[in-house]
């Protein structure tokens, strides 16, 4: 995950549990913050989000999973002082189900990560499913989520599960996902987009409405079904394989590399197994459609607007950390 600071520098989330800060064009060897995560398979450090008006206040959100008492999501707010994210100013916000109770084949898979900051001032996360398919249907279950909380941690009474829900169950805002794995919101007109990875067949980006169902795992792409909500757009495994990071384009104050204005809330969006970066081009009739913008990237997991407007790429080039992987 990337999350550019207003005055230049850039966080980057390591799955490994550092956050990494690059400072006037070097990284520094020292992690602003080191989390003891479980990161096992695509556990880790998933998210970062600044809070609205960042630096005031120097709030840092994180989306992770915790590894005791057992692997769970877990959404911390931390303060940034100089270049460090002060360990003892965690406040946690929202911790998720015990992952070693899933009946799940692979229960570090699909743990989704997307973690954004609304219009409204609540904070929305992606929970992927986990491998589990049939509870992204349930209101018993996290899984396969979004869910919307106060920058507190409370959850607001006018979420649109809360009166069938109970505990924090009443968080979730949609379901029906199967790996969402980022989550951005337009800067003029505040819908919410997630980038939501599929199985076999499709790859989607969805538009978030409150109380959505996107299907999964009982429908892939598009299915004009009525009880389940289409994707803005779906591909198929000729175009790309899994979807990665999306960002909207919007220029920051006083930008010296800034994008020409047609560039303007664009949504940029990247696939990580085909290696490509593309904007949606909304304007296309009678879907939009992805307009190719680079290439030949080495797996691109994050996308992201830089102070000075340039466009930031993060290249993870691997898969997952599984008993394979090789440090360094």
């Amino acid at each position: 995950a990337l999350a550019p600071l207003p005055d230049g520098r850039i966080l980057i989330a390591e799955q490994t549990g550092d956050i990494r800060v690059v400072k006037e064009g070097a990284l520094l060897a020292k992690p602003a913050l080191t989390l003891p995560t479980d990161s096992t398979w695509e556990r880790g450090v998933l998210g970062l989000a600044l809070a609205p008006g960042f630096p005031q206040p120097p709030h840092v959100y994180i989306h992770w999973t915790v590894a005791e008492p057992g692997p769970h999501t877990r959404l911390s707010r931390f303060t940034l002082s100089g270049d460090t994210l002060d360990p003892a100013s965690e406040q946690i916000l929202f911790e998720g189900e015990n992952q070693n109770e899933l009946r799940a084949p692979v229960p570090a898979g699909h743990q989704g990560g997307g973690i954004a900051i609304g219009p409204d001032g609540c904070l929305y996360a992606a929970i992927g499913e986990m491998t589990t398919q049939q509870p992204s249907q349930r209101l018993d279950s996290l899984l396969g989520k979004i869910i919307r909380l106060r920058l507190d941690g409370t959850i607001p009474e006018d979420n649109p599960f809360y009166a069938k829900t109970t505990g924090k169950h009443r968080a979730i805002w949609a379901l029906g996902l199967r790996n969402p794995w980022s989550l951005a919101f337009h800067p003029k007109d505040g819908r919410l987009f997630a980038n939501d990875i599929g199985q076999s067949s499709y790859e989607e980006i969805n538009e978030i409405v409150p109380g959505g169902n996107y299907g999964w795992p009982d429908a892939e792409g598009r299915v004009e079904m009525e009880k389940f909500r289409d994707p803005l757009v779906d591909y198929d495994r000729k175009i790309g394989a899994s979807l990665g990071g999306g960002c909207f384009y919007q220029t920051p104050p006083g930008a010296t590399h800034a994008f020409p204005p047609e560039w303007e809330n664009r949504y940029l969006v990247m696939d990580f197994m085909a290696g490509w970066l593309a904007w949606l081009d909304e304007s296309t009739t009678p879907r939009p459609q992805l307009k190719l913008l680079a290439r030949n990237l080495a797996k691109p997991i994050a996308v992201a607007v830089a102070a000075d407007g340039a466009l930031l790429v993060l290249e993870r080039n691997t898969w997952l950390k599984d008993q394979k992987f090789l440090p360094g």
